[in-house]
């Protein structure tokens, strides 16, 4: 084994029959697994959010996103209406799939970039048919659900990226009349969303100053009212309550899908416990130094026992009690170096959050360390 520890790895020295050696370690606990889809408006006004959205994804939202999700897959979407007047002209869509679930951070940057401008004659545009589609309808390889092709056992969230209301919106707000195949209610989106835990982020573009109109006209009003009715209905809220929906101004929304994802990510929650894993590199398992890992304390959880804390809020920092001791290898001429591996993991996946290093020393004999 190695001679040499990293200055910034977890060492402890375990002389041959000593008593044993309690130490605290400190793990992040980013949440387990994350789906996002990015579903975005393409009507004729969201030139400048969709432009912002394909400059920063891969250097500002895909690098904080895996910093705070350990297994995270992403998909595109856009939307515009109904090719049908007054909701849309020839060649618009109510939904259209770009990219399906995928690790292929690649893919993902293309299908952005591929985003292009339609029309949309009226105000409000297809927002509940999208939805209802990316997370109620069939993904096409079948390995997930939603046309977005959400995976299972994970924390599904859609980034909706938009200027204006929708058709078919809370309250039954401009409803579709005359539309053919009949589109979705906002009730059978919003339990379309719920039947998976679909949580929504919701981007609220504004372009320069509202103009005064003498007469309302309904879509005209901003996509907030209706975002923050979905989000309240589908209970997408930050640790402190607050609905995520965020303001962006001048189309800017690479922020605001950042603070978005990340508030929701706080929020929820998962079951954390811990594992040792032997580096196999040598002839000795080091995990038989290791005699328990204990949870001790977390910034947020509900509850914890023995091995496993409960209600972990994405992004805790949790702390366990690791008991090492050296009761079956004896000391040497020379110092004997091995290493082991601690992970934190989601319960429900077992997937891995934080990884530690930790580096058994069992000193020469007479407790020589050089």
């Amino acid at each position: 084994a190695s001679s040499t520890i990293p200055p910034t790895d977890f060492y402890v020295v375990l002389p041959y029959m000593d008593p044993p050696v309690l130490r605290e370690l400190d793990f992040a606990a980013r949440l387990g697994r994350g789906d996002i889809f990015f579903l975005v408006d393409t009507t004729g006004s969201m030139g400048t959010a969709i432009s912002n959205v394909r400059s920063s994804l891969s250097s500002m939202i895909v690098p904080a996103v895996r910093d705070a999700i350990a297994d995270v897959q992403m998909g595109v979407g856009d939307y515009r209406d109904f090719p049908q007047d007054p909701y849309g002209s020839p060649g618009d869509y109510p939904f259209r799939l770009g990219q399906p679930m995928t690790a292929d951070i690649a893919a993902v940057q293309s299908a952005v970039n591929a985003l292009s401008l339609g029309n949309g004659n009226d105000g409000p545009e297809s927002l509940i048919e999208a939805l209802y589609r990316a997370s109620g309808g069939s993904c096409a390889t079948g390995a997930g659900f939603g046309e977005a092709c959400f995976r299972d056992m994970t924390h599904p969230i859609i980034v909706v990226v938009t200027d204006a209301e929708s058709h078919n919106g809370p309250g039954g707000a401009n409803a579709y009349s005359g539309v053919s195949p009949t589109p979705a209610t906002y009730t059978q989106a919003t339990a379309a969303l719920n039947a998976h835990d679909v949580k929504i982020v919701g981007g609220s573009v504004s372009i320069g100053s509202p103009i005064p109109l003498p007469i309302p006209i309904p879509g005209v009003s901003g996509a907030r009212p209706h975002l923050e009715s979905l989000c309240t209905d589908t209970s997408s809220r930050a640790v402190g309550g607050a609905l995520t929906v965020y303001d962006s101004p001048g189309g800017s929304v690479s922020t605001s899908v950042v603070d978005g994802i990340l508030d929701l990510v706080s929020s929820s929650e998962q079951d954390v416990t811990a594992r040792a894993i032997d580096d196999t590199t040598d002839s000795v398992d080091a995990t038989r130094f290791i005699k328990a890992i204990r949870p001790v304390r977390a910034t947020r959880a509900t509850t914890f026992d023995d091995t496993t804390f409960y209600g972990v809020g994405g992004g805790t920092t949790v702390t366990f009690e690791v008991r090492f001791e050296n009761d079956f290898l004896p000391q040497e001429a020379f110092v004997q170096i091995f290493q082991a591996f601690i992970e934190v993991v989601d319960v429900a996946t077992g997937t891995a959050l934080d990884r530690r290093n930790v580096y058994i020393v069992v000193p020469a004999v007479g407790g020589v360390l050089i």
